[in-house]
């Protein structure tokens, strides 16, 4: 939670949500921690201890992943060097925090009749744009029609090129 900074003391700050990608897949650290909690032999009716409480609370999160009672019971921590550490009592588990931000790389290209498919690793749910330009001395690039939008830790798109092309990638999380 972030601290509101309104000068005003009972303004509520903003609460926000903690995701990690994990093999191209964007997950809530909620989900996580409950997963963990129930390979251990977690028997809670809920995704993890804690309950309802007689709150309504089931339903989905802005982007439709269900979501049900229970507390993940989590704190943040950093250490000296400034290492971020999410630590979970639910779980018993420690996670260290590591940045990588890889941006997509074409991994495969094959032409078949004329039509080129290009494959990249991506993040499920995020937009592709491929665009291409045919020399590189072009300064504009185009759009091959048709944005991709990932469903797993890899995506692909066809382009129906008679020429030799320059290919990039646009990401839109």
């Amino acid at each position: 939670m972030i601290a509101a900074d309104d000068g005003a003391r009972l303004t509520l700050a903003t609460i926000h949500e903690l995701q990690v990608v994990f093999g191209g897949i964007k997950r809530r650290v909620f989900d996580i921690a409950s997963d963990k909690y129930h390979q251990k032999g977690g028997t809670s009716g809920s995704a993890l201890p804690g309950g309802c409480g007689g709150l309504a609370t089931g339903g989905s999160d802005p982007y439709g992943v269900p979501y049900g009672c229970g507390r993940a019971d989590i704190r943040l921590a950093q250490d000296g060097d400034g290492e971020l550490y999410l630590l979970s009592k639910s779980d018993g588990m420690i996670r260290k925090f590591t940045t990588v931000l890889i941006p997509p790389t074409l991994q495969t290209t094959g032409i078949t009749n004329e039509i080129c498919t290009l494959t990249w690793s991506s993040i499920s749910n995020d937009v592709y744009r491929l665009q291409f330009k045919n020399s590189s001395d072009d300064t504009n690039w185009s759009d091959v029609p048709g944005d991709v939008t990932a469903v797993g830790a890899t995506a692909a798109k066809t382009d129906a090129a008679a020429t030799a092309r320059f290919y990039r990638l646009l990401v839109f999380p």
